[in-house]
């Protein structure tokens, strides 16, 4: 066997891992695995955002060392679970080399999604949040056109520049130039919020929280480099909005981070918001309705915190918690990294507003705001990591109790929607009727034969008659469990086919054919006997 050339293949699959977005933890694990099964007697991996170092011992006793330098990472999810399904194939078969490579070359030649729908993508991202964050119908309409304008200059400047600070830069002074035009020619009202909803996706705070899990886990290289680039990139992000503020003196409203006064128009938007997100972020089929679900269920349960009087932190310590748990057992179940679920779902918690009030406070020298807002963007990310700690930890202790044969690979997931419309009565005063429109998704998953995990999402819109002008949401959460006694199975009734009456009466015919035929039998029989 050709351990060097074994060696490559591996080393090739990590560096599209690290490239298509896999956390440093992953990329080294799917190493550490494939190198032993292929019977190394060593192996040791370090890798990090800018290389990954390689050094095995074979069978024979030779040492062999690799390095791969590398260039750029641009978020693949799609590509990611590939070469995640790769890694476990090598890992589950050792194949030779030429199938190896053969199997990565198709994967490493997946294409992006169509540039129409990474524009649209954008567009439903950057809109739905900058509703989210408290932004009016003409903040929605220049959202439309400040996000197309951000998808246009992205595809441009990603061919001509790789520094992401560069290319931060020039996304937020394109987009900031758009907004800010619209808000002095009258069209847009908080020009703030809608910025804030279109730079979610370059806001890199979950890359902050991402090193901070590196440091917390010793991987301390990693989580700095994780750190200084989240850092950079916000830079950028602060100059290329300064250097536009300064060249239409001024302008930027900053009226502070309000979100919308409507709890169901949050959490459909931020929804809507997550699945525009997993375009961006390449998530292909079923994955990026479960981005959608997760990021409405963790928006759900941070304000069913805040509605039971808990604190802001708080309320993000529970929801980080549980988008930790939904992407847990959603990896489990799709046999897919937990990152897919992750990334998308946990972006209604991503303290977006605090930094860009950070950075308006730096340009605008508000000294107070930008303290304020800086206390307030460590505090989330420290309370976020904390939660996916916790759940690393719990998940940890779970899987050792099961041993090595448990899989929860093989829960069951079955989800019922439904949808209908009926009238809303008031008992109240003079009462109304009013009529409402109801739609939900039954979400069921077995844990085991005896348990099942029941999770139910519901709304109702109907016209607002009762104390207000506008329309008026009602949104639900139900979360259950269900338990079969034993006996947990039943004895199916056997399944009698129907048969066509046409073929009933070619089965009588033969009937009756076959009972004369044995009434002539026995006729002859009697006829033997007397003749002898």
């Amino acid at each position: 066997m050709d351990y060097n050339r074994i060696m490559q293949e591996i080393l090739n699959i990590g560096e599209e891992l690290l490239k298509s977005g896999a956390e440093i933890f992953r990329v080294e694990d799917s190493l550490y695995r494939m190198c032993r099964s292929y019977g190394f007697v060593r192996s040791d991996v370090y890798a990090s955002q800018i290389n990954i170092q390689m050094t095995v011992e074979t069978p024979e006793g030779e040492i062999i060392t690799q390095i791969r330098y590398i260039e750029m990472t641009s978020p693949h999810y799609d590509k990611l679970d590939q070469l995640n399904n790769l890694s476990r194939y090598v890992c589950a078969n050792t194949p030779k080399q030429a199938e190896i490579h053969e199997r990565y070359e198709k994967i490493a030649k997946s294409k992006v999604l169509a540039f129409p729908l990474m524009v649209l993508a954008q567009i439903v991202s950057g809109t739905s949040f900058a509703i989210f964050f408290g932004g009016g119908r003409n903040d929605a309409i220049v959202a439309v056109f400040a996000s197309a304008a951000m998808a246009l200059t992205g595809y441009w400047i990603g061919k001509q520049e790789k520094n992401p600070m560069i290319y931060n830069l020039v996304l937020a002074f394109v987009t900031e130039m758009v907004i800010l035009l619209a808000e002095k020619m009258g069209i847009a009202i908080h020009s703030d919020r809608i910025m804030i909803g279109i730079v979610m996706v370059l806001i890199s705070t979950l890359g902050v929280i991402n090193g901070l899990r590196d440091v917390v886990q010793r991987n301390f290289t990693s989580g700095a480099l994780e750190i200084m680039n989240s850092v950079l990139g916000a830079l950028g992000i602060a100059f290329g909005i300064a250097l536009a503020m300064k060249m239409l003196h001024g302008g930027g409203n900053a009226g502070g981070a309000v979100l919308n006064s409507n709890i169901f128009v949050q959490a459909v938007s931020v929804s809507v918001g997550s699945i525009g997100l997993a375009g961006i972020y390449q998530i292909r089929g079923k994955k990026v309705i479960y981005s959608g679900i997760g990021a409405f269920l963790t928006w759900t349960v941070y304000l069913i915190v805040r509605q039971f009087g808990g604190s802001y932190l708080f309320g993000m310590l529970l929801a980080s918690v549980f988008v930790g748990m939904y992407a847990f057992v959603m990896a489990r179940i799709n046999k897919a990294p937990s990152t897919i679920f992750l990334t998308a779902s946990v972006f209604p918690l991503m303290p977006g507003a605090n930094l860009y009030y950070m950075m308006y406070g730096c340009v605008k020298q508000n000294l107070a705001l930008a303290i304020e807002h800086m206390i307030l963007l460590v505090e989330t990310c420290l309370m976020i990591v904390f939660g996916f700690l916790l759940v690393d930890i719990v998940s940890r202790i779970v899987m050792r109790i099961w041993g090595q044969e448990y899989h929860i690979g093989k829960i069951q997931y079955s989800f019922i929607p439904y949808a209908g419309a009926g009238f809303v009565h008031s008992g109240k005063g003079a009462g109304y009727d009013e009529l409402g429109i109801n739609a939900g998704l039954i979400n069921r998953f077995r844990l085991s034969s005896a348990l099942d995990l029941n999770v139910e999402l519901r709304g109702l819109l109907m016209k607002g008659a009762f104390g207000n002008s506008g329309p008026e949401g009602l949104a639900g959460l139900t979360v259950g469990v269900t338990y079969k006694f034993k006996k947990r199975g039943w004895d199916a009734v056997p399944t009698v086919p129907m048969v066509p009456e046409s073929q009933l009466n070619d089965m009588r015919d033969r009937v009756n054919a076959l009972k004369g035929e044995n009434e002539s039998l026995k006729r002859d029989l009697v006829e033997a006997r007397n003749k002898k």
